[in-house]
């Protein structure tokens, strides 16, 4: 059947099935990039990142990179707020030192035991972002940097 519309949760149960069959291929799939033209990194809701990021010998008109994630979460649009899409993958966090992560710690939060930072670790499939909290966090780092340059 044909959808005539679809929503965050009906992308996401797709997204998580697809995972749940083949962690493999997902994994792979996520991680795929592709150089892609100004004119598509200027897009406003499809994300793309910077291919030097991605690609060490980038063609000069090519300056941008795309992966399947960016053109899923361009169907949504983007949060004007945060400059996040919809969806988000999840991850199982880690400490590079092995301590323990707190349930409520975040990719870059310092770790609390040795100060390290959190990385993303196992991917564990696909979530709904929550841009409140993210917005929260956003504005909670902002006024750390401010401080800062006091």
């Amino acid at each position: 059947m044909i959808r005539k519309s679809i929503t965050v949760e009906d992308a996401l149960a797709v997204l998580n099935r697809a995972f749940e069959a083949d962690p493999e291929a997902m994994d792979a799939l996520r991680l795929a990039k592709v150089p892609c033209n100004k004119k598509l990194g200027n897009d406003p809701e499809i994300q793309v990142g910077l291919a030097s990021r991605y690609f060490k010998n980038r063609e000069p008109d090519r300056p941008y990179a795309i992966g399947f994630l960016g053109v899923v979460n361009g169907l949504f649009g983007i949060d004007e707020a945060t400059g996040y899409g919809a969806i988000a993958m999840s991850y199982q966090l880690r400490c590079p030192s092995g301590c323990d992560v707190p349930d409520e710690a975040n990719v870059g939060d310092p770790c609390g035991e040795c100060g390290h930072r959190i990385e993303a670790g196992k991917f564990l499939g696909f979530k709904a972002i929550d841009h409140e909290d993210l917005r929260k966090r956003m504005e909670a780092e902002d006024a750390l940097v401010g401080q800062r340059e006091e």
